[in-house]
Protein backbone atom coordinates (compact mmCIF):
# COMPACT_ATOMS: atom_id res chain seq x y z
CA UNK A 1 0.00 0.00 0.00
CA UNK A 2 2.80 2.46 1.25
CA UNK A 3 4.29 1.29 -2.14
CA UNK A 4 1.67 2.16 -3.89
CA UNK A 5 1.13 5.57 -2.49
CA UNK A 6 4.56 6.46 -3.08
CA UNK A 7 4.72 5.48 -7.17
CA UNK A 8 1.45 7.80 -7.49
CA UNK A 9 3.54 10.58 -5.70
CA UNK A 10 5.80 9.94 -7.94
CA UNK A 11 3.26 10.15 -11.14
CA UNK A 12 1.63 13.40 -9.50
CA UNK A 13 4.82 15.32 -8.94
CA UNK A 14 6.16 14.58 -12.60
CA UNK A 15 2.67 15.99 -14.15
CA UNK A 16 2.69 18.41 -11.75
CA UNK A 17 6.19 19.69 -13.42
CA UNK A 18 5.24 19.58 -17.02
CA UNK A 19 2.11 21.39 -16.30
CA UNK A 20 4.53 23.98 -13.99
CA UNK A 21 6.36 24.06 -17.34
CA UNK A 22 3.28 25.06 -19.43
CA UNK A 23 2.24 28.04 -17.41
CA UNK A 24 5.92 28.86 -17.22
CA UNK A 25 5.12 29.38 -21.10
CA UNK A 26 2.14 31.28 -19.86
CA UNK A 27 3.46 33.61 -17.44
CA UNK A 28 6.60 34.73 -19.97
CA UNK A 29 4.44 35.84 -22.72
CA UNK A 30 4.33 39.20 -21.70
CA UNK A 31 7.87 39.28 -22.24
CA UNK A 32 8.29 37.06 -25.27
CA UNK A 33 10.57 37.63 -28.38
CA UNK A 34 7.51 38.07 -30.36
CA UNK A 35 3.50 37.22 -30.31
CA UNK A 36 3.66 34.31 -33.02
CA UNK A 37 6.79 32.69 -30.92
CA UNK A 38 4.55 32.79 -28.03
CA UNK A 39 1.66 31.35 -29.91
CA UNK A 40 4.13 28.68 -30.64
CA UNK A 41 5.75 27.91 -27.21
CA UNK A 42 2.55 27.89 -25.86
CA UNK A 43 0.56 25.54 -28.50
CA UNK A 44 4.23 23.09 -28.40
CA UNK A 45 3.87 22.70 -24.30
CA UNK A 46 -0.19 22.63 -24.41
CA UNK A 47 0.27 19.13 -26.35
CA UNK A 48 2.93 18.08 -24.22
CA UNK A 49 0.85 18.57 -21.33
CA UNK A 50 -2.23 16.61 -23.07
CA UNK A 51 0.68 14.13 -24.53
CA UNK A 52 1.86 13.54 -20.93
CA UNK A 53 -1.74 13.34 -19.51
CA UNK A 54 -2.05 10.07 -21.18
CA UNK A 55 1.53 8.69 -20.69
CA UNK A 56 1.86 9.39 -17.23
CA UNK A 57 -1.20 9.61 -15.67
CA UNK A 58 -3.54 7.55 -18.21
CA UNK A 59 -1.01 4.99 -18.87
CA UNK A 60 -2.13 4.85 -22.33
CA UNK A 61 0.63 5.45 -24.47
CA UNK A 62 -0.69 5.60 -28.35
CA UNK A 63 -2.64 8.96 -28.03
CA UNK A 64 0.38 10.15 -26.11
CA UNK A 65 3.11 9.39 -28.74
CA UNK A 66 0.42 10.87 -31.35
CA UNK A 67 0.02 13.79 -29.61
CA UNK A 68 4.17 14.40 -29.27
CA UNK A 69 4.45 13.87 -32.80
CA UNK A 70 1.90 16.77 -32.62
CA UNK A 71 4.04 18.60 -29.89
CA UNK A 72 7.53 17.85 -32.70
CA UNK A 73 5.59 18.97 -35.90
CA UNK A 74 5.32 22.68 -33.86
CA UNK A 75 8.73 23.23 -32.53
CA UNK A 76 9.71 22.34 -36.07
CA UNK A 77 7.45 24.77 -37.39
CA UNK A 78 8.38 27.29 -34.88
CA UNK A 79 12.27 27.20 -34.74
CA UNK A 80 12.56 26.54 -38.93
CA UNK A 81 9.42 27.76 -40.54
CA UNK A 82 8.49 25.92 -43.52
CA UNK A 83 12.17 25.05 -43.89
CA UNK A 84 12.12 21.52 -43.60
CA UNK A 85 8.22 20.98 -44.33
CA UNK A 86 8.44 19.16 -46.99
CA UNK A 87 10.91 16.83 -46.25
CA UNK A 88 9.27 16.22 -42.65
CA UNK A 89 6.55 15.44 -44.58
CA UNK A 90 8.13 13.15 -47.24
CA UNK A 91 9.95 11.41 -44.68
CA UNK A 92 6.78 11.01 -42.30
CA UNK A 93 4.63 8.99 -45.24
CA UNK A 94 7.51 6.79 -46.72
CA UNK A 95 8.00 5.59 -42.74
CA UNK A 96 3.85 4.87 -42.54
CA UNK A 97 4.23 3.32 -45.70
CA UNK A 98 7.01 0.93 -44.39
CA UNK A 99 5.61 0.31 -40.88
CA UNK A 100 1.97 -0.25 -42.38
CA UNK A 101 3.73 -3.54 -44.04
CA UNK A 102 6.52 -4.09 -41.07
CA UNK A 103 4.88 -6.65 -38.61
CA UNK A 104 5.35 -5.28 -35.46
CA UNK A 105 3.73 -4.13 -32.52
CA UNK A 106 1.29 -0.65 -33.26
CA UNK A 107 3.00 0.78 -30.47
CA UNK A 108 6.50 0.56 -32.40
CA UNK A 109 4.94 1.82 -35.67
CA UNK A 110 4.01 4.91 -33.71
CA UNK A 111 6.99 4.99 -32.37
CA UNK A 112 9.20 5.16 -35.62
CA UNK A 113 6.80 7.69 -36.91
CA UNK A 114 7.46 10.21 -33.65
CA UNK A 115 11.24 9.36 -34.35
CA UNK A 116 10.50 10.86 -37.49
CA UNK A 117 9.22 14.34 -35.96
CA UNK A 118 11.92 14.13 -33.71
CA UNK A 119 14.42 13.95 -36.05
CA UNK A 120 13.22 17.07 -38.26
CA UNK A 121 12.90 19.04 -34.76
CA UNK A 122 16.68 18.27 -33.62
CA UNK A 123 17.59 19.68 -37.11
CA UNK A 124 15.24 23.11 -37.06
CA UNK A 125 16.77 23.62 -33.64
CA UNK A 126 20.05 23.60 -34.89
CA UNK A 127 18.65 25.69 -37.95
CA UNK A 128 17.46 28.05 -34.80
CA UNK A 129 20.72 28.76 -33.47
CA UNK A 130 21.74 31.01 -36.07
CA UNK A 131 18.28 32.89 -35.63
CA UNK A 132 17.15 33.10 -32.17
CA UNK A 133 18.93 35.79 -30.15
CA UNK A 134 20.94 34.73 -27.33
CA UNK A 135 20.63 32.86 -24.83
CA UNK A 136 17.19 31.52 -26.06
CA UNK A 137 19.35 29.80 -28.80
CA UNK A 138 21.13 27.67 -26.13
CA UNK A 139 17.47 26.97 -24.85
CA UNK A 140 16.36 25.67 -27.86
CA UNK A 141 19.04 23.65 -29.12
CA UNK A 142 19.71 21.93 -25.95
CA UNK A 143 16.03 21.76 -24.96
CA UNK A 144 15.06 19.75 -28.08
CA UNK A 145 18.80 17.65 -27.38
CA UNK A 146 17.75 16.76 -23.77
CA UNK A 147 14.25 16.26 -25.36
CA UNK A 148 15.58 13.59 -28.03
CA UNK A 149 17.97 11.96 -25.10
CA UNK A 150 14.77 11.55 -23.16
CA UNK A 151 13.10 9.35 -25.99
CA UNK A 152 16.44 7.56 -26.92
CA UNK A 153 16.04 6.25 -23.29
CA UNK A 154 12.49 5.72 -23.48
CA UNK A 155 12.72 3.25 -26.57
CA UNK A 156 15.41 1.48 -24.59
CA UNK A 157 12.66 1.11 -22.10
CA UNK A 158 11.17 -1.15 -24.99
CA UNK A 159 14.32 -2.87 -26.38
CA UNK A 160 15.27 -3.75 -22.53
CA UNK A 161 12.54 -4.61 -20.49
CA UNK A 162 14.77 -5.45 -17.41
CA UNK A 163 16.19 -2.10 -17.08
CA UNK A 164 13.48 -0.45 -17.80
CA UNK A 165 13.28 1.06 -14.39
CA UNK A 166 16.62 2.60 -14.43
CA UNK A 167 15.81 3.45 -18.20
CA UNK A 168 13.30 5.64 -17.21
CA UNK A 169 15.05 7.39 -14.60
CA UNK A 170 17.76 8.51 -17.10
CA UNK A 171 14.58 9.78 -19.58
CA UNK A 172 13.46 11.87 -16.57
CA UNK A 173 16.73 13.04 -15.95
CA UNK A 174 16.36 14.62 -19.42
CA UNK A 175 12.87 15.10 -19.89
CA UNK A 176 12.47 17.87 -17.34
CA UNK A 177 15.04 20.19 -18.03
CA UNK A 178 14.35 19.96 -21.70
CA UNK A 179 11.17 21.29 -20.82
CA UNK A 180 12.22 23.73 -18.19
CA UNK A 181 14.57 24.99 -20.91
CA UNK A 182 12.07 25.12 -23.48
CA UNK A 183 9.46 26.64 -21.68
CA UNK A 184 11.87 29.01 -21.21
CA UNK A 185 13.40 30.05 -24.25
CA UNK A 186 11.07 32.18 -25.63
CA UNK A 187 11.11 34.68 -23.29
CA UNK A 188 13.49 37.98 -24.53
CA UNK A 189 16.37 38.42 -21.85
CA UNK A 190 17.86 41.37 -23.64
CA UNK A 191 14.89 43.82 -23.33
CA UNK A 192 13.25 45.63 -20.56
CA UNK A 193 10.09 43.76 -20.02
CA UNK A 194 7.05 44.66 -22.31
CA UNK A 195 9.71 45.68 -24.89
CA UNK A 196 9.43 42.81 -27.65
CA UNK A 197 12.39 42.31 -30.03
CA UNK A 198 13.91 39.44 -32.39
CA UNK A 199 12.04 38.02 -35.07
CA UNK A 200 9.60 39.55 -36.55
CA UNK A 201 6.05 38.83 -35.80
Amino acid sequence: MIYISFEVGIIAIKFSLILTCFLISLSTKRYAINKTDAYFLICALSLTVIADLYMVLLNNNPPGIFFFCLTQQVYRQRHAGNKFLFASLLSTFLVIVFSYKLNADFLIKLGLIYSCQLIFSALAAIYAFNIYPSPNNYLILYGILFFLLCDLNIALCYLFSELSKAFNFIAWFFYLPSQFMLSLSGKSFTYPPGVRRGIKN
